[in-house]
């Protein structure tokens, strides 16, 4: 078989998996829509949900392990973070206050669909993710006071962090996000 042939075949069949990987994602998006419109009957429903997420992660990562080491880690949770990070801009958005510090951590933990707000100092940062139900705080461990009251941490980063070093910045965000249970919803 012509070697130009056979790489055009494989172009082709390349392009019909990424047409499917397209209208997969718009399935997604509106079963993410159902979510939304589930959450707006009660207003206090978050539109994060770290438990859920750490369940999602946590199976992506088995997943990866046993079907599909050949598949770098880093660039399927990065991948899977955007997704999520898509979903919750879908359902409403959440702003991310940050500083300098952690604003890369921030970033590649919840995409690029995301708003960012780049705050001077730690206590600023927590401050202002206080005065608003749909934000959070990212700081980077260096600079991570206690939580303010009402707030607690949900979050470590990066996620796959094995080890105390590994640690680059911590969330903080409503008390709810700590002791957020998976139940009933699917973003």
């Amino acid at each position: 078989m012509d070697a130009t042939l056979n790489l055009a075949d494989i172009r082709r069949e390349i392009d019909t998996l990424d047409a499917e990987l397209r209208a997969l994602l718009l399935q997604r998006a509106d079963l993410v829509a159902q979510v939304a419109a589930s959450k707006a009957q009660s207003a206090d429903a978050p539109v994060l949900r770290p438990a859920r997420e750490a369940e999602q992660m946590a199976a992506l990562m088995a997943w990866q392990k046993n079907a599909a080491p050949h598949l770098a880690l880093p660039g399927v949770m990065a991948i899977w973070r955007e997704i999520i990070g898509l979903a919750i801009a879908q359902q409403g958005g959440m702003e991310i206050f940050v500083t300098a510090q952690s604003q890369l951590a921030a970033r590649a933990y919840f995409g690029a669909s995301l708003t960012y707000t780049p705050c001077d100092d730690a206590a600023e940062v927590l401050q202002r993710a206080a005065q608003n139900k749909n934000a959070i705080a990212v700081l980077g461990i260096d600079e991570a006071p206690a939580p303010l009251a009402g707030q607690a941490v949900f979050a470590r980063l990066p996620l796959q962090a094995t080890t105390e070093a590994e640690i680059e910045a911590l969330c903080y965000g409503p008390e709810i996000l700590a002791s957020d249970n998976a139940a009933g919803d699917a973003s």
